[in-house]
Formats: C-alpha cells, structure tokens, sequence
C-alpha cells in the first residue's frame, strides 16, 4: 500500500468524545475532511451528529457520515437505521460501514464468509436508500484476520479503503485492497478547535476540484 505523502490531504473522525468543537479553529489547523459517527447498531445516534455536520458545513470543511457495526443484529436494519439518519444530513465524502468488530456474543465471532456477506449486504443498502458511494473503514489486522480469508472477499474491492494503522508510514498490506483512499494513522492527534486527542486522516486525492463542484 502507498505511503503517506506531505501532499496527502489531511483530515479527522469525530464523535461524541471529542465534545463541542471549535469548528472554525479546526478549518484554520488546516483540516480539510471529516468524518462524523451518525450512528451504531440499530438504535443509536451520536449525540452530536447534527452539531458536528452543521459546524463542518459552515466552515466548508467536507464531510461524511460513518455508522459503527454491530454485526449481531441484520444488516439490512442497521442499514436502515443508517439511512434514517444520513438523510437529515447534507455531506459531500462518502458514506462508510465501520467493521471493527466480529463478535456475535461474547463467545462467539463471525465467520469470514458470514462478515464479508453482512459487510456487502449492509453496503448496498445503504448504497440504495442514500443514493450515495459507501465506502468500508477497518483495522489493517482485523482485514487481514477477518474479511481476508473469506471466498467472496474480493467483491469488497469494488469499496474504496479506509484503513486505520497507527504508528507506521504505510499500512500493512492486504489481499482485498491494493490502495488506501484514506489512512487513518494515528489516535493521538492534536488539532486547534478539539480538546484531547483525536485521529487524524490522510486522503489520497485532495478535494478542491470535488468539493468545488458540490459547492457550485
């Protein structure tokens, strides 16, 4: 997978733990995207969904929405669930599956054949209510142990990468993808506008030629 690059745009993820954000300080650090948790499971909505993508809009700072996986419930539901919230929101980036996690129960994990089918069939229902690209965001170990060995887990290559490896210039390789759209490369971020840490992004392709063309 390519390294980071200084011409990488750089970016962050935020939820309810980074607290009431200074989004106008954050632009001005030089943060050029954001990602926003919306939603987890198949009930629950970040508190500050509404507030984080209002602020992120009125600074232009592009945006998009990611939903946490609880792979125990049906996909399609949590999709729904998703899509319910996602509409309420105007974003620009992608919408994105977060798989993290494989448990069913304490006891048990999900195969790789059953998670890569849960994965797809949560991508294209939320592909299908929003009308927009989704792409999938994991751990470069967890794609390696969990989705990699699946038969069918070649068909996830047709969504674009984010992928979180902390602590390296270039994260592991895989055999799904080939290339990350975004990295996620480090927990322990410090931006102008957030308290505490918070992880920070590299995108692969700057935004100015997209994001213009939403704007106009």
């Amino acid at each position: 997978m390519q390294p980071l690059r200084a011409d990488h745009c750089r970016g962050i993820d935020v939820s309810r733990h980074q607290g009431k954000i200074d989004w106008p300080a954050v632009r001005d650090d030089g943060i050029r995207f954001v990602f926003i948790k919306a939603t987890e499971g198949v009930d629950y909505r970040d508190p500050r969904v509404a507030e984080n993508s209002a602020g992120a809009a009125e600074v232009g700072i592009p945006a998009g929405l990611y939903h946490f996986a609880r792979v125990h419930n049906e996909p399609k539901e949590e999709a729904r669930w998703f899509a319910s919230v996602a509409s309420q929101h105007e974003t620009i980036l992608p919408h994105v599956l977060d798989i993290e996690d494989a448990r069913v129960s304490p006891q048990k994990v999900l195969a790789p054949d059953d998670l890569v089918e849960w994965v797809l069939a949560w991508l294209q229902e939320a592909g299908a209510l929003t009308r927009k690209p989704c792409m999938i965001y994991s751990g470069a170990y967890f794609i390696n142990e969990h989705l990699a060995p699946a038969k069918d887990s070649l068909s996830l290559r047709s969504y674009p990468l984010w992928i979180a490896h902390y602590g390296v210039t270039a994260p592991l390789q895989n055999p799904i993808w080939d290339r990350w759209t975004v990295f996620q490369y480090t927990s322990k971020g410090h931006v102008n506008g957030i308290r505490g840490p918070v992880d920070l992004n590299a995108l692969d392709d700057c935004l100015e030629s997209s994001s213009q063309s939403h704007h106009n």
